[in-house]
């Protein structure tokens, strides 16, 4: 299953849209600093999670 997700900074006005197939491992990445693109706006927070097949 593919997720498509948001996630907005809890510091920055910052909205990060992805897709995943491990959501629970993709978001844990974005918080623990490991993507580029999300690392130098920590603390964020999931704000819509979409699915497809």
């Amino acid at each position: 299953m593919i997720y498509v997700y948001a996630i907005k900074s809890k510091v920055r006005n910052y909205i990060y849209v992805g897709m995943t197939a491990n959501i629970t491992d993709r978001l844990h990445r974005h918080n623990s600093g490991y993507e580029r693109t999300t690392r130098s706006n920590l603390l964020l927070k999931n704000l819509c999670m979409l699915f497809s097949y």
